[in-house]
């Protein structure tokens, strides 16, 4: 048991020099840790920082782009609806102008049917007396 105890004295001997070896080499206090920490930390953010500043810039380009022919297109398709609202409007004056013309022509063409029945049954008439009363000679040509 005494030599067990040596051992174990002498075991913790050893890793106690040890670790005062290391800590002589190293010579990095908890503080040292921290800062450099921060440092890689910081490093990192900034890295990170022009990346996104990089990316943002490629989307602030696209929207501009993208804003401007969106826009474009709106006042090509409003004037579009302008001028196509002002044929419509052109086009359902002509169409009233030529219902209105017609309405005239269906009258007329009733006139001149009522008319033209009117002058046949004139001649049928006129027809079954003969020709004596128009030309003297009795005999229609």
């Amino acid at each position: 048991m005494k030599t067990q105890c040596i051992f174990l004295a002498a075991l913790a001997f050893g890793f106690t020099a040890a670790s005062n070896k290391a800590n002589a080499v190293d010579k990095v206090t908890p503080i040292e840790k921290v800062i450099t920490l921060i440092k890689e930390l910081k490093d990192e953010v900034e890295s990170e920082a022009k990346e996104e500043a990089k990316t943002y810039d490629e989307f602030a380009c696209f929207c501009k782009d993208n804003t401007k022919k969106k826009s474009d297109a709106i006042t090509d398709g409003q004037t579009e609806i302008d001028k196509q609202s002002a044929v419509i409007a052109d086009n359902t004056a002509t169409l009233a102008d030529k219902e209105g013309e017609l309405a005239d022509l269906i009258k007329q063409i009733d006139r001149l049917t009522t008319e033209m029945a009117e002058a046949e049954a004139q001649r049928k008439k006129r027809g079954s007396r003969g020709c004596e009363g128009h030309c003297g000679s009795g005999v229609c040509a």
